[in-house]
């Protein structure tokens, strides 16, 4: 049931008599009450369903008694959160009201009463049913929270688990070599052992980072440094450090940029955007060409990254840019699912916009769009 004048409260006024009805009306409308009426106990039923935020509903109907339609309305999972308030003359006695709040009334008041009794009684039956609608969104907010936390930690421990796994066991094996002293173990094949050792030490630090960023972001305390910078030897550097990555995946890059593009800006900031997308590109990338482009336009500088992978489903586009969230299973591929939201935040500090869009045949286009100012403030 929605109030003319949303600001007001919409109270339900369930009375045979049409006295005491248009009374208890008027006592409701002059303290500020939106009301709608009824006659009986079924009219009121079907009335109910409409939401209205309170009901005052006296005993005697013609129809139904008053405990009997709030017992009605408790029953409902539809009703059963909207306050009843039982209004009586004859039923005066206490075993009248015990009963009616025994029927789930949340409250009993006998007849007659002051106008200013039963707006005060109405008021405080709002305000107790905003405080469970509080509780109720804070314990749902609470028990999302808590299964966030506890699906972070399982990713977690397992995401930092495995670099560690696997350099515990290249440096073990190091260390056998090295006790054995064999003349078979060439430098080159330690070499290669340390190679794989310092590409999980470069993994784990960033997870680590990952999740510094992902604190600091939350606390607000993502700390900027402008400078003017040319973003094309930004997008160049982080690039070329995913090169060995591309190529152990299969995927070739290729950078597209005119020429030297300058702007305001946070390098380091956004050259973690550039690893982020290219790293996605190429976990996602189905060992298939990936390629990067940065043009100046009008108002500042477009960034793309396209992979031709398996691409994003339509209603997962802006999802995957929440903490912890990816477009696929944890099972299939691996991750904390941050690189995404890191992104997007660091971007938006820039003044900036981070989207997908549609890409023609397979994979996915992650769009950057900055000014060339957008840290100007920050001088």
């Amino acid at each position: 049931m929605v109030s003319e004048n949303s600001a007001r409260p919409t109270v339900l006024n369930v009375n045979d008599r049409m006295a005491s009805r248009y009374l208890v009306t008027q006592m409701l409308r002059t303290s500020g009450f939106d009301v709608a009426e009824a006659p009986d106990g079924t009219s009121a039923l079907a009335l109910a369903r409409e939401a209205p935020d309170a009901i005052v509903l006296d005993v005697n109907l013609p129809d139904l008694s008053g405990y009997e339609v709030c017992r009605l309305l408790k029953a409902a999972p539809e009703t059963q959160s909207i306050p009843v308030l039982l209004t009586s003359a004859a039923r005066t006695a206490s075993e009248h009201r015990v009963e009616g709040l025994d029927a789930g009334a949340d409250a009993y008041l006998v007849q007659p009463f002051e106008s200013s009794e039963l707006s005060a009684t109405v008021r405080a039956l709002l305000r107790i049913r905003a405080a469970e609608r509080d509780a109720t969104r804070l314990a749902k907010e609470l028990e999302q929270a808590v299964k966030i936390r506890d699906d972070f930690m399982s990713i977690a421990s397992h995401e930092l688990k495995t670099p560690l796994t696997s350099l515990q066991l290249q440096l073990d094996g190091i260390q056998r070599k090295l006790e054995k002293g064999s003349p078979n173990d060439s430098e080159a094949t330690i070499a290669k052992k340390l190679t794989t050792a310092i590409r999980q030490t470069d993994r784990l630090a960033v997870l680590v980072d990952d999740l510094l960023a992902v604190s600091a972001i939350t606390q607000g305390r993502l700390a900027l440094e402008p400078k003017d910078v040319d973003l094309e030897v930004v997008v160049r550097e982080a690039v070329e450090a995913l090169t060995a990555d591309a190529a152990r995946s299969g995927s070739e890059l290729r950078v597209e940029i005119a020429g030297p593009i300058r702007v305001r800006a946070d390098p380091v900031h956004l050259g973690r955007v550039v690893t982020n997308l290219v790293s996605n590109a190429i976990k996602y990338g189905s060992e298939r060409p990936i390629e990067v482009s940065l043009t100046e336009e009008a108002r500042g500088v477009r960034l793309v990254v396209r992979d031709r992978g398996i691409g994003v489903a339509a209603a997962d586009r802006e999802r995957i840019f929440g903490r912890f969230e990816r477009a696929v299973s944890t099972g299939n591929y691996g991750g904390l699912g941050l690189g995404l939201f890191i992104s997007r935040q660091i971007v938006e500090a820039h003044q900036g916009s981070v989207r997908i869009e549609p890409s023609e045949g397979a994979g996915t286009s992650f769009v950057v769009e900055l000014p060339f100012d957008g840290l100007a403030a920050r001088r």
